[in-house]
């Protein structure tokens, strides 16, 4: 099950997930940010700031 939730949020598996990080991705580059950052396991203050 976990594998089968995994491929349908996976934008290289599923077409609707890579429009869903398209369109975002165009949203985020207005404040200088790429997609990567939303996952940022370390918490860096400097995308934290962007954010808000």
């Amino acid at each position: 099950m976990a594998l089968f939730l995994q491929s349908f949020i996976d934008p290289r598996k599923n077409w609707f997930a890579a429009q869903h990080m398209k369109s975002l991705s165009k949203c985020l580059r207005i404040y200088g940010l790429r997609y990567d950052n939303l996952c940022d396991p370390y918490y860096d203050l400097d995308v934290k700031e962007a954010l808000n």
